[in-house]
């Protein structure tokens, strides 16, 4: 507390107990908030008086936490998230700010890059670890992903029920969404022995006479956990399009909605087969899906009904296996195609290990349906991509000057099998040497049971 005390006039602010790093990030947030002060005091008003009399040279001693509420938001402002958040650990005093700060949803500076939100080994307890920094923060709310995340927002479900929601891993903010049981494929529900739902899962497509065969399934909530949800777009707004067992349709949910609505009837007209990737577009307001068939399509949900519009055939299956893992992202306003290469290994008896090999980018035209491709060599000098379970985004590394130009920044997303498969394959693939430089070497801070996942931290 010595670090603390030094920006607080040698006094000892009541706070929250937390580790050496988490220690070291309050007092980087205390001084920055101190050192903008002193640059930013009015001149008509005496700044706080040291507790002592000061040395010529020493540390300045002045008790900050006096500081007027509407200055110290002023500050934050002028603050990255995160420092924000740890600013709000310093005393209670600041603690409040930090709380009005939120609650008038005031804008810090842009957000750090995206982080990796991942369980400890240790006590699987969540955490938020930065590639950029190398630092780790606490995650601020319960839940663990499964299915994605975009703007701040983490897609997780309930444990007992498997019941989906939105949660903010910073803040701890939670957002409801409709109930897995409001899907059109699950029929019922039931309760386990202990406790825990069981859902009714309808197998049957009339195309398929395997499906036809199995009829109405029982789903323990704990498989649908890692089974139900496969992949998860967010629009700014808050709708949320789902991609969804068991045969990959798709359902989306806008704010305040009790049930998951349906796209089969919409998705029939343009592709029979099962989706596969999601992503939406910020510019145009649409979602696009891939189909594991090779249609690309734009579907709009801004309407009273939604509709689907054909955007691309390609010529070749785009099905998701231990080999392939199938990504849409935009670059800009350009679509973009990506293959992710992979290789299994077994490195260990009783074990199995997914490595990334190589990565394909096409770019795919998005105004008249074609099956031509343009082959890309790499991202480019003015991007960096960023792939898993989240949302796949593609940042300007002129807005983040600590992310390295042209490469990929990857989490584990392979499907869970038996022997279990190691989440190792993390870490920033270059496209320039066509390898892959892995997090802290052989370090592996996550478990295999709970893949980590990009976020883009946000207060709201």
């Amino acid at each position: 507390m010595k670090a603390i005390s030094t920006c607080f006039g040698g006094q000892t602010r009541r706070r929250r107990p937390c580790s050496s790093q988490g220690r070291h990030q309050v007092v980087g947030a205390a001084r920055r908030v101190a050192r903008w002060a002193r640059s930013h005091w009015p001149r008509n008003v005496a700044p706080p008086e040291a507790a002592t009399e000061q040395p010529a040279g020493a540390a300045d001693q002045r008790d900050w936490s006096g500081l007027p509420e509407d200055l110290l938001l002023t500050a934050m402002a002028s603050m990255e998230v995160l420092d924000v958040l740890n600013s709000g650990d310093v005393c209670s005093s600041w603690r409040a700010a930090c709380a009005q700060f939120c609650r008038l949803h005031l804008n810090a500076k842009p957000s750090p890059p995206p982080c990796l939100l991942h369980a400890r080994a240790a006590d699987g307890a969540a955490a938020i670890y930065s590639p950029s920094t190398g630092a780790t923060f606490p995650c601020r709310g319960g839940g663990f992903a499964v299915a994605g995340s975009a703007h701040g927002w983490v897609f997780a479900v309930d444990n007992a029920t498997a019941n989906p929601f939105l949660f903010n891993p910073l803040t701890g903010a939670r957002t409801a969404l409709p109930p897995l049981a409001s899907l059109e494929r699950v029929k019922g529900t039931s309760l386990n022995a202990d406790g825990t739902a069981v859902y009714d899962v309808d197998h049957y497509r009339p195309t398929s006479a395997a499906t036809a065969a199995m009829g109405v399934e029982p789903v323990t909530a704990r498989r649908a956990r890692g089974w139900m949800f496969r992949r998860v777009a967010i629009s700014p707004v808050g709708v949320v399009l789902l991609v969804h067992m068991p045969h990959g349709e798709a359902s989306y949910a806008r704010p305040g909605d009790q049930r998951w609505t349906s796209l089969s009837p919409v998705l029939e007209s343009v592709s029979l087969c099962p989706v596969s990737g999601v992503v939406h577009n910020n510019g145009n307001g649409l979602f696009y899906l891939m189909c594991q068939g090779g249609a690309i399509f734009s579907v709009d949900l801004a309407g009273p009904a939604p509709t689907a519009r054909p955007v691309s055939y390609k010529m070749r299956e785009l099905r998701p296996s231990y080999r392939h893992t199938f990504y849409l992202v935009f670059r800009g306003e350009e679509l973009l195609l990506v293959t992710r290469h992979l290789r299994l290994s077994r490195p260990r008896a009783g074990e199995k290990d997914v490595s990334t090999t190589d990565i394909w980018i096409e770019k795919v035209g998005v105004q008249v349906p074609s099956p031509s491709r343009e082959m890309l060599p790499g991202i480019g000098d003015d991007y960096a991509l960023f792939l898993g379970h989240n949302e796949p985004m593609c940042l300007p590394v002129k807005d983040y000057p600590t992310l390295r130009p042209n490469c990929a920044y990857l989490a584990d997303d392979s499907e869970q099998h038996f022997p279990p498969i190691t989440r190792q394959d993390v870490g920033v693939w270059d496209f320039c040497s066509g390898t892959m430089h892995k997090f802290g070497g052989d370090l592996k801070p996550w478990l295999d049971d709970h893949p980590p996942i990009w976020i883009t931290p946000s207060l709201y």
